[in-house]
């Protein structure tokens, strides 16, 4: 069961009662701007531990929110390396199986400076609500990328 670490919660700010789509949305957006920023920090305060990273390659179990802050530490400067400087959740499908539960797949739009893309990735998140009734991502299942480099 996932315990609530109150040194890394970092309260999201997106209106309560919003309706389901409305609510992840505004989740994924303030994920995609942590990111953007660079602030892996911020971008653990999105997780749950333990949770599970999911490729073809690899399940990687987390099992700190420090952990996830330097794999997305990492994660920027190679998105930066290769000129990508924005994104933004697609959200494709979206599906509640409980009350506390979201499972929602998601294209990310890798963009350049000019916001022109080059490519995007694909990856499906299992979100859970938290003590303080806020979405963290539980697992993310990485399901590839289209970059078409310049």
């Amino acid at each position: 069961m996932s315990e609530v670490n109150e040194e890394w919660h970092l309260p999201l700010r997106f209106a309560r009662g919003a309706d389901l789509r409305g609510e992840v949305e505004a989740f994924l957006e303030s994920y995609a701007h942590a990111f953007l920023k660079g602030d892996g920090r911020a971008v653990a305060c999105h997780w749950s531990v333990p949770s599970l990273i999911i490729t073809d390659e690899e399940v990687k179990p987390v099992s700190s929110l420090e952990q996830v802050r330097s794999f997305f530490d990492r994660c920027n400067l190679e998105y930066r390396a290769r000129g990508i400087e924005a994104t933004h959740a697609e959200i494709i499908t979206l599906d509640t199986p409980t009350d506390r539960v979201a499972m929602v797949a998601v294209r990310w739009p890798l963009l350049d400076a000019e916001s022109e893309e080059q490519g995007s990735e694909l990856s499906t998140y299992v979100l859970r609500k938290d003590a303080f009734g806020e979405y963290k991502i539980q697992s993310m299942v990485m399901q590839g990328e289209d970059y078409r480099p310049h």
